[in-house]
This record gives structure tokens, C-alpha cells and sequence, in this order.
């Protein structure tokens, strides 16, 4: 069960309530507001694992209160909207004032509690700023050679994309899983073999981003998911990775991997009983 301290603004109380119970039950305490002022007021006193901010509050906004809370904490809280404001520039508004997600309100709130669950595992990481850079491959053409993460754009995130990619990283996962039971059983040890195998999961997403929508919008957060499920990462080493993006898809290991990656993926989309080859050795 999640643990953690939600900060929750909205001024509806009624869908405050039923959000409020419905993050307790997932193991979080909650603090709820009306206001977007009281919510600024608590964070003199409160430091919560993820803020929530409903978009559309009279007096403060979730705007304006999201701006005036990055003022006072910084980076390291993950906010979160929910609304059932779903505009291109709502949610470019958004993502500008500082948020870190979007979540469309509906009645069983399904993807509430993972959406949470995710940003808290990052709070205070530098992946909590990972999925705005997924707008920015999408909008250079898919071109990692433009990837830029000093240069964000920023839009947020449709939450039907979230819920588009939780298939596609599973398969890509499997894919991968597939090939290394193939392989020597030390590979992933060594510097070399990491980065041809993270080359290789960024060409695998890339041609799987060709047919599914959402893992085009959500391509690092695709990437970073995967690598959540093999055993050759861990947090450390993903934060590593992230860190030195830009230069890794300048490395010669990586490039190998990422266009076997997006072969790879396409024989596998294409449903071909492909005969993988294990991955190279040293």
C-alpha cells in the first residue's frame, strides 16, 4: 500500500471528499482545502509528498496558486491538476506555472491513485521533471538528435496517453526480456553493454511510437517506465541516464542498439515469429 501526505485544493467539497477517500483508502493522509490562498498558507506548516490543485477555483486559481507554491518549495513537490478542463491551452497553462501533470476528473477516478503513486516515487528526483520532455521529441519530429531538455516545451500530458502506453511497455519489456534470456547471463554489467541496451529500448520505443499515439507524447516517461521493469536499472542508474541524455545518443554503443531496437520492434508490432538474436557480447 502507497504512503505518503497529499495536499488536495479544490473548492468543490463534495468531489474533494470523494477524493480525499479515495486516496486514504490507497494509504495516503490527506489534507484538504477549498481555497487555493489556504492551500499557500499550509505550506508554511505542511510538506506534502504531492500537491493536487483543481485547474478552475474562485479568488487564487490552480494556476496562480500552482506559480506562488513553486515560489515557495521549489521543484522538488510534485503538483498535480485535476479538472475537467482538457484544453490545448489549459494545458499548456498549466505545465507553464509549473505543474507536473493533468488528470481529467471522472467518477471512479481510475487512474487517480497511479498518477500519484508515480509522481511521489519521484518526488525530489530529477525524473519529476522527465515528461515535459516528452513534448519536446514529439514537436522536433521524433529527432532525438534535437532532444534538448535545457529547452522544454511545455504541454502537458492528456491522461488517455497514460493509460495508451501502459500496454505498449509491458510488450516492449517482454520484447526485451525475450532477447537477454538469449543472451550471456553478465550481459548488462558492463558500460558498454548498458548503453547499447538502453540504445536499444529508445529505437524499440521509437518504432512502437509509429502506431500508438500515447507512447509518441509520452516518450521518455515510455523509456523510464521499461527500464522500471528490468533488472539491469535501478533508480541511481536511471537518474544517471537522464542526467546525460544528450550525449549518450552520441555514443556509438547507443546508436547500434537503437537501430536494432526499431527493427526489432517493427518485425515485432507486425505479430512475425522473429528469431531474435541475443544481444552482442564485449
Amino acid at each position: 500500500m502507497a504512503s505518503g501526505s497529499i495536499l488536495l485544493a479544490d473548492d468543490d467539497p463534495l468531489f474533494g471528499k470523494i477524493v480525499e477517500r479515495h486516496l486514504t483508502k490507497a494509504g495516503y493522509s490527506v489534507m484538504r482545502t477549498l481555497s487555493g490562498e489556504n492551500l499557500i498558507s499550509l505550506l508554511s506548516v505542511a510538506e506534502p509528498t504531492v500537491i493536487i490543485l483543481d485547474l478552475n477555483m474562485p479568488g487564487m486559481s490552480g494556476i496562480e496558486t500552482c506559480q506562488k507554491a513553486r515560489i515557495r518549495i521549489g521543484k522538488t513537490i510534485p503538483i498535480l491538476f485535476l479538472t475537467n478542463v482538457d484544453t490545448q491551452e489549459a494545458i499548456t497553462a498549466c505545465l507553464e506555472a509549473g505543474g507536473n501533470d493533468f488528470i481529467i476528473k471522472d467518477k471512479e477516478l481510475t487512474s487517480l491513485s497511479s498518477r500519484v503513486e508515480l509522481w511521489a516515487r519521484r518526488r525530489g528526483t530529477a525524473r519529476l521533471e522527465s515528461t515535459r520532455y516528452d513534448a519536446l521529441f514529439s514537436l522536433s519530429g521524433g529527432s532525438s538528435g534535437n532532444f534538448d531538455p535545457e529547452n522544454r516545451v511545455r504541454i502537458l500530458l492528456r491522461q488517455p496517453a497514460a493509460r495508451d502506453i501502459s500496454d505498449s511497455t509491458q510488450k516492449i519489456a517482454r520484447m526485451t526480456r525475450h532477447i537477454i534470456e538469449k543472451t550471456a547471463d553478465d550481459f548488462g554489467t558492463s558500460e558498454k553493454q548498458l548503453r547499447y541496451l538502453v540504445g536499444y529500448l529508445v529505437g524499440a520505443t521509437q518504432g512502437w511510437s509509429t502506431t500508438v499515439p500515447g507512447v509518441k507524447l509520452m516518450f521518455l516517461e515510455t523509456i523510464v517506465r521499461i527500464m522500471d521493469m528490468l533488472p539491469h536499472f535501478n533508480d541511481d542508474l536511471i537518474e544517471q541516464i537522464l542526467e546525460n541524455w544528450n550525449a549518450l545518443h552520441k555514443d556509438d554503443d547507443f546508436l547500434e542498439g537503437n537501430k536494432r531496437g526499431s527493427e526489432d520492434a517493427v518485425l515485432w508490432m507486425a505479430g512475425e515469429d522473429v528469431a531474435f538474436k541475443p544481444f552482442p557480447s564485449e
